[in-house]
């Protein structure tokens, strides 16, 4: 048993009974969009909570003392993201929070978020002060994309394409960052159709077997990425994510020929490949498209012309600025048809070296 002098016992006692009693305010969050995209409005909004039974006056220095805390995921130190004043809240001082109400204010999240931009591909964000914490939401950064060029020199000549992270921020920024990391350096161009389109951005090009061209290659930072549908069309030059083929965008294969196709690619028993099929019909799962929709990784196409059965179909996210006579040398190097080796061009196309560049 501890015994404590009859000194130390009355000072402890006083100790206990100064303790702050937990702050009846609770602190959140919100993004409108997960990705800040440098440029582009997305409001964070910072709501103070009060779940007391009392009127509750924010502490002025919560709002000066630099409470929104950033730090990228991972990283061990966080900073001050931006000073809050009382401006944000459209209204002066003092402000209360009554008894079960809210107070919220609305800053801009690339003035919070800019100077990791480019540096740092997710945050971590959240409001700590006076002890009100709330809890850490991510965000996905993007910096301006606006003016920047992907050159990709191939064997061919040098071909130069413009980003649009307005309608595609995910897609821009995971060909960019591949660029800029050579994942696509020394890859091919595995798949060619005539009067369509090249598609290439497959690491596994770049081995001598050529039966795993197209199966390979994931998003940069390893993450499913969402498709961005828009309104843009696929045209000549247009950039487009390549994806998995879906049941309800393949017009050529209905889905009770593409569910027997399934069953005999993944299962030598016909009976357990039936089984399997009829498992995951049943669920619903080759109803759904977002699994096929975000299956997006490294690979992407170029078109030779007009694909408008794409349109709305496939993440189109850049256009060709420079190169069209090189593409011409691709449209000559296509396979007569998609099904003459598996669309494998006539001669290599390989794209050497990656960069990036800003428009003049």
């Amino acid at each position: 048993m501890l015994l404590l002098h009859p000194s130390i016992a009355p000072l402890l006692l006083a100790l206990m009974s100064q303790e702050s009693t937990p702050s009846p305010l609770v602190a959140s969050l919100e993004l409108r969009r997960e990705i800040v995209v440098m440029g582009q409005e997305n409001p964070l909004t910072v709501r103070f909570t009060n779940r007391g039974m009392e009127r509750v006056k924010l502490d002025p220095a919560m709002l000066t003392g630099l409470g929104l805390r950033i730090r990228p995921v991972g990283a061990a130190q966080a900073e001050p993201a931006a000073l809050l004043d009382g401006s944000a809240f459209g209204k002066e001082a003092p402000y209360e929070v009554p008894p079960g109400g809210s107070i919220s204010c609305s800053i801009e999240a690339g003035g919070v978020c800019g100077t990791l931009a480019g540096k740092s591909d997710t945050v971590e964000l959240w409001f700590e002060a006076n002890g009100v914490k709330s809890a850490p939401i991510r965000a996905e950064l993007l910096e301006d994309l606006t003016n920047t060029l992907v050159v990709f020199q191939t064997n061919k000549g040098t071909l130069k394409f413009r980003m649009d992270p307005v309608r595609a921020p995910y897609a821009s920024r995971n060909f960019v960052r591949l660029a800029q990391n050579g994942g696509y350096d020394g890859t091919y161009f595995h798949r060619v159709v005539k009067g369509f389109m090249a598609q290439g951005g497959d690491p596994n090009t770049r081995d001598a077997d050529p039966n795993n061209d197209g199966s390979g290659g994931m998003p940069f930072n390893g993450r499913p990425m969402p498709a961005e549908l828009s309104e843009l069309k696929h045209v000549r030059g247009t950039l487009s994510m390549a994806r998995n083929a879906d049941p309800a965008g393949n017009a050529r294969r209905p889905t009770a020929e593409l569910l027997q196709f399934l069953a005999q690619k993944l299962f030598a028993d016909p009976k357990e490949g039936q089984a399997w099929l009829q498992k995951l019909d049943s669920e619903g799962f080759l109803k759904d498209r977002k699994p096929f929709l975000d299956s997006a990784g490294s690979q992407f196409f170029l078109c030779f012309g007009p694909a408008p059965m794409l349109d709305g179909n496939y993440t189109a996210f850049g256009q060709m600025v420079e190169g069209d006579e090189v593409l011409k040398q691709f449209e000559a190097a296509a396979a007569a048809s998609d099904q003459d080796n598996r669309g494998k061009p006539k001669e290599p196309l390989k794209i050497e070296k990656a960069s990036v560049e800003k428009a003049k």
